[in-house]
């Protein structure tokens, strides 16, 4: 067991991290990140801490979908095509990853579906950093 909960805190470590060398660290946990390791505190079996992984999941979704909608709210016509086309892109790989991600982790036991949620998890939380960045950078522009 505590080799399964080293192995979620190598996944979720990376949030609390630097984010590249260079640049300044992490100034503060984002709520989705809070909620998780909130969540998981409370429940740390693996049933629990796969769910609080597909709550994060999902709120990252909500997240991303918002900072997507906002650029397409900013950009023009030419720019909104290319957005829409790269998204489309993103979710064929996402939903590719997530079958393989399906296909791999179900012959390896219980405790794996947890790392499995993770591995989801962390797709499309960077898909929705990605969609927030893009969108700072249009509107520090645009002020």
């Amino acid at each position: 067991m505590k080799e399964f909960i080293f192995l979620i805190v190598l996944l979720i470590l990376p949030t609390f991290a630097f984010a590249q060398e260079g640049r300044e660290p992490v100034k503060e946990e984002h709520p989705i990140d809070k909620f998780l390791g909130a969540c998981i505190e409370k429940d740390s079996s693996t049933s629990g801490m796969s769910t609080c992984t597909d709550q994060a999941q999902e709120m990252w979704d909500v997240e991303m979908n918002k900072y997507y909608k906002l650029l397409m709210k900013m950009m023009d016509k030419e720019g909104k095509e290319k957005l829409r086309a790269s998204q489309r892109s993103w979710i064929k790989f996402r939903d590719a990853e997530f079958e393989a991600t399906d296909s791999l982790y179900p012959h390896l036991g219980t405790m794996y579906t947890t790392l499995r949620a993770s591995e989801r998890l962390a797709i499309v939380k960077d898909r929705a950093t990605t969609l927030r960045g893009y969108y700072e950078i249009w509107k520090t522009a645009k002020d």
